[in-house]
């Protein structure tokens, strides 16, 4: 039982947190993390639609999603 949780608790993101995105890592899609940098980070959010209180913790994007920082 112990081992189920930390293995729940410490498997990474498969799905991309993008609004209305349903991209997974098991379709073939590569995650990337958001940018570290906090200006970046903060246009990648509001780019993604989740809305301007919404924190990506350790969420992921997918590589199609992650594509906004083109459109910034």
């Amino acid at each position: 039982m112990i081992f189920r949780i930390l293995q729940v608790a410490f498997t990474m993101p498969s799905s991309c947190s993008a609004y209305n995105c349903f991209n997974t890592s098991a379709q073939g899609y590569a995650l990337v993390r958001y940018p570290h940098d906090e200006t970046l980070k903060r246009k990648w959010i509001a780019a993604v639609g989740r809305g301007k209180n919404w924190s990506p913790g350790c969420q992921r994007l997918c590589e199609v999603s992650s594509n906004v920082q083109y459109a910034l």
